[in-house]
């Protein structure tokens, strides 16, 4: 489960600040160790149908179905499922996979009111220093900075809050809950420039990424390959986007924050045309950004990749899937 509580040594603080901000993170820690808690139950429950399942597959002699499910227990462990059924794996486990997408989404859900409410405390205790740090510039300075943090929080709907899940989105980490300890989300290559940076953010039930392009404009992307199901006939794009540009390339039509997929064949090389959504151009709210398109013929894996294109500037990225069908 993903966590977001940064502990800030209380020396880096006024001796005025320390004690609000030590109750605010002890508290949003204690919220994040039950949500992990809880997390950690509903896997033990799809482990132990994990088992029982590899058993009877063992039993049976059904080779693709041990194969399956080792990989699914893998990706439970490490957090990185796609929402979308595996090929191979057992029809009987499809339930009981509903189960625990749904038991984890519920956890967020009733932690997302509770974090809100923290936060909030935070806020009216901040205001209340606030008043008391006349001729304190730099306590002044520590509280308008732990007010900015809180309002960055805050925004329009993203995944956890906005919208149900996905249950046939075969990208993985998509609504990135999932987050190495550097704060990038997991499943994803990034192409780091230098100076540019990949975060995941927490706000309300959901998360996103916001990528920070500093300099002059670029190129840089996270990138997933996935599976092309056998029988798959179309692809679907998704995903959410907003963001403001600071400076762009003029001799490029496909500048801004950038959603696309291309296909790659057999042969490893991609195939076909690429699949460009483009949004992030104003500054504004979510922008929805979708595609559909056939499959390419031969046609293995798809590559989805979310980033900016010949543009500088902050840009968020959330609920990225694609469909097949």
């Amino acid at each position: 489960m993903l966590a977001f509580v940064s502990v800030v040594p209380a020396q880096d603080f006024a001796p005025e600040l320390v004690p609000l901000v030590t109750q605010h993170q002890t508290a949003l820690a204690a919220l994040d160790a039950q949500r992990t808690a809880a997390v950690a139950r509903a896997q033990q429950t799809y482990l132990a149908a994990l088992d029982s399942a590899e058993k009877s597959a063992t039993t049976a002699g059904t080779i693709e179905g041990v194969a399956a499910i080792t990989k699914e227990r893998e990706a439970l462990k490490s957090g990185l499922m796609a929402p979308v059924m595996p090929e191979g794996l057992p029809k009987t486990l499809q339930p009981i996979r509903k189960a625990y997408f749904d038991g984890t989404a519920r956890v967020a859900a009733e932690a997302s009111p509770r974090q809100k409410a923290l936060d909030a405390d935070y806020l009216r205790a901040l205001a209340a220093l606030q008043q008391r740090a006349a001729g304190k510039p730099e306590l002044a300075k520590q509280i308008a900075a732990e007010k900015e943090k809180l309002f960055a929080s805050v925004g329009g709907p993203v995944s956890g809050s906005s919208k149900p899940r996905n249950e046939h989105n075969a990208v993985i980490n998509g609504t990135f809950e999932v987050v190495d300890k550097d704060g990038h989300p997991q499943g994803w290559h990034l192409e780091d420039r230098a100076g540019d940076v990949f975060k995941v953010t927490r706000e309300g039930a959901g998360s996103f990424v916001r990528l920070t392009m500093a300099g002059l404009p670029g190129n840089v992307w996270a990138i997933q390959e996935i599976a092309v199901p056998p029988r798959a006939k179309t692809m679907t794009m998704h995903a959410r986007v907003r963001g403001k540009w600071s400076d762009r390339k003029t001799d490029d039509s496909n500048w801004g924050a950038n959603f696309s997929a291309r296909f790659i064949g057999a042969d490893e090389q991609l195939t076909g045309p690429w699949f460009i959504n483009i949004g992030g151009r104003e500054d504004g709210g979510w922008k929805e950004l979708s595609k559909s398109a056939p499959v390419e013929n031969g046609a293995k894996r798809l590559r989805v990749q979310f980033g900016a294109q010949w543009v500088a500037g902050t840009f968020d990225f959330a609920d990225i899937e694609v469909e097949f069908r």
